[in-house]
């Protein structure tokens, strides 16, 4: 496993209602009702670990997710040189979306609203996305 980069970014996001969020904690702490993201990146220009886009170029499949649509999965493609990297990439890109959505992040978005987002920052539209179509089993439901 590889850093994304060398440097830890802090993460910006700007809302739709034009409010910005800066720092991880505070974009993923659960706001119920809290405006969608509008724009996501960084508040400095932060590059890509050489070792990381060489991986990449390198790479048979490349997995976004499981993880929080833009605090885990898209943090990464907003390093300097990262979505570059996958759109110049022969590889597979396989999206595995979250089995719940995040108050304050993606509450209420359909799948095909995060599949948009990951377009949208990775730079190419996932060839594959993993869903889960099965039951939840009743213990994640009642820790959810």
């Amino acid at each position: 496993m590889l850093p994304v980069s060398e440097v830890a970014p802090t993460l910006r996001a700007e809302l739709e209602d034009g409010t910005t969020i800066e720092g991880e904690h505070e974009i993923d702490t659960a706001t119920p009702g809290r405006s969608r993201i509008a724009r996501f990146g960084t508040t400095v220009p932060v590059g890509a670990y050489p070792s990381a886009l060489t991986a990449l170029a390198e790479a048979d499949i490349i997995v976004l997710g499981p993880g929080d649509l833009y605090t885990s999965t898209l943090a990464n493609m907003v390093v300097n040189g990262m979505k570059e990297a996958v759109v110049a990439s022969k590889a597979k890109l396989v999206y595995i979306a979250n089995l719940f959505s995040k108050c304050g992040q993606t509450e209420g978005m359909p799948v095909s609203a995060c599949v948009t987002e990951v377009e949208k920052y990775a730079g190419r539209a996932p060839d594959v996305i993993i869903i889960n179509t099965g039951a939840v089993p009743e213990a994640a439901l009642s820790a959810y």
